[in-house]
């Protein structure tokens, strides 16, 4: 069976065996190599007209910018036990996030509101479920709905969260052992 007829014969058994409304979830990996596996995925999903729903899409609020170090966090927060939230993943991670402020200043937006569009831009199946601690939050998060990006800027936010350039594995070693990833 070739590529296409092989493609084409998955396609009808995914529509047949899945009822309206299913979506696709990422995968979480240790590595943000997973970020370019899951490279496929999002096609997939768009072809076969899969929903797919970004978990965390403000990265446990450190796309929004207002948290520089584990410092900002209450004690007893569970981020402090993630690999992207040690001192060292942070600061290294910082230059894409301060990247996205620069950006999203120069549309008059948060960080949060163009993380949320550039998500919003990729595709009408992609529904992020942005946490919302405060009605602000949520206001701020509903109206990144509004904002159109050009090709330019989604662009250059893709680039500036290019896969490798990740620094701190999304969940501790132990959890992913539990999850058998």
């Amino acid at each position: 069976m070739g590529a296409s007829s092989s493609r084409a014969a998955g396609r009808g058994t995914f529509r047949r065996s899945l009822p309206a409304g299913t979506s696709c979830k990422a995968l979480r990996s240790s590595k943000a190599s997973s970020i370019s596996r899951m490279a496929g995925v999002l096609p997939a999903c768009h072809a076969l007209g899969i929903g797919f729903v970004p978990y965390s899409p403000l990265g446990r609020g450190f796309l929004t910018g207002q948290l520089t170090s584990g410092a900002a966090l209450a004690p007893d927060d569970y981020r402090h036990s993630l690999p992207r939230f040690q001192p060292q993943a942070m600061a290294a991670n910082a230059n894409m996030v301060a990247e996205l402020q620069r950006l999203a200043a120069a549309r008059g937006a948060t960080a949060a509101q163009l993380a949320l569009a550039w998500l919003l831009a990729q595709g009408t199946n992609i529904v992020p479920i942005p946490g919302a601690r405060s009605v602000a939050n949520l206001e701020e998060n509903v109206a990144a709905a509004q904002i159109e990006l050009s090709d330019a800027e989604l662009a250059a936010i893709g680039a500036a969260f290019a896969a490798a350039s990740v620094h701190g594995a999304r969940y501790p070693q132990h959890e992913l052992a539990m999850l058998g990833l």
